[in-house]
């Protein structure tokens, strides 16, 4: 069997090719995803995505997280997911099926010099703002912030500060501390904190549900974008949305109800390694004999310093 580790602005992901390779009945894909994606005993990831077959698009994505939860979406992943699928199909454009909503992805050559851009389509952005159905519960969730909801098939809670990001520490706090509220958040919750630097420019640090604290979050920026375009008259603009793995751009407009979005981000692939998968797992120590996509990597660096150059050329200092 080919794993492949890709990563979208450092949200990394395993891929599994299903319509390749079958996973043992033996093992569950939780199983699988637990001890994968476990950085100390592991291959270490954020998840793993999986490739099926689908009859109503060109694929079909299932995501599971490094704690072995299902996802019903992520935009990173699905950034990866697409990437791996367009090369393999030899297109530029799909259709990808996913928990509950399928989504058209286009690849976008002019995104960066460095990288290729991969470019998601969504029409399913819901924005909640203060909602009723926390009522009881804001007062201790907030403390000195105010959240909003949003909802990308999965849940949402945004604040915007013209501070600075948080610390680890912080957004461990309120990250756990949501997830924990199950009578509130029966789910789970992704916790986003968004900083404005400048006009159309973000930075967005993130408690993924499932997985803590990560890199990026595709839907947790797009549903910071979406909260800041909404306060701040900026819809049809293109928003620059930086973050600990690199940076995004994104686009949102109303759509009724509710928004569309598009967003644009790299999908850099790390490795490739071909495994007996059950070897593998039953393994009391997971190594691998990876292929390094070394040009990638390099690419990948360039584009990275040239978002902390941005940042810097903004007189802001991610370190004060």
């Amino acid at each position: 069997m080919k794993l492949i580790k890709s990563q979208g602005t450092g949200n990394d992901f395993i891929i599994i090719d299903e319509t390749k390779d079958l996973i043992p009945a033996k093992y569950t894909r939780s199983f699988i995803a637990e001890r994968l994606c476990d950085r100390d005993k592991g291959i270490g990831a954020d998840g793993i995505l999986y490739v099926s077959h689908s009859d109503k698009a060109d694929a079909k994505m299932r995501i599971f997280n490094a704690d072995g939860s299902e996802a019903p979406m992520c935009g990173n992943g699905l950034r990866c997911f697409s990437r791996y699928v367009m090369d393999e199909l030899g297109v530029d454009v799909i259709q990808v099926e996913t928990m509950e909503v399928i989504y058209k992805v286009r690849c976008v050559p002019t995104f960066d010099q460095y990288v290729n851009g991969y470019e998601i389509m969504l029409n399913n952005v819901v924005f909640h703002g203060k909602t009723d159905f926390i009522k009881g519960y804001e007062s201790e969730f907030n403390g000195p912030y105010e959240f909003d909801f949003v909802t990308i098939t999965n849940f949402h809670a945004v604040t915007l500060n013209g501070i600075e990001p948080p610390s680890d520490e912080t957004l461990k706090a309120y990250g756990v501390f949501a997830n924990e509220a199950k009578q509130y958040f029966e789910n789970g919750v992704n916790v986003n904190f968004g900083t404005i630097l400048a006009e159309d420019k973000l930075y967005v640090r993130t408690y993924e549900r499932g997985v803590g604290i990560t890199k990026s979050c595709g839907t947790g920026m797009t549903s910071t974008v979406t909260t800041y375009a909404l306060k701040h008259d900026r819809m049809f603009k293109w928003i620059e949305v930086y973050n600990d793995g690199g940076k995004i751009k994104c686009y949102i407009e109303p759509n009724g109800n509710h928004y569309n979005a598009r967003f644009v981000g790299n999908a850099t692939h790390e490795f490739e390694a071909e495994v007996d998968l059950e070897e593998l797992l039953e393994s009391s120590e997971i190594r691998i004999q990876p292929n390094i996509f070394l040009e990638e990597a390099q690419l990948f660096e360039a584009f990275y310093n040239k978002t902390r150059q941005e940042i810097a050329k903004l007189n802001y200092d991610l370190e004060a």
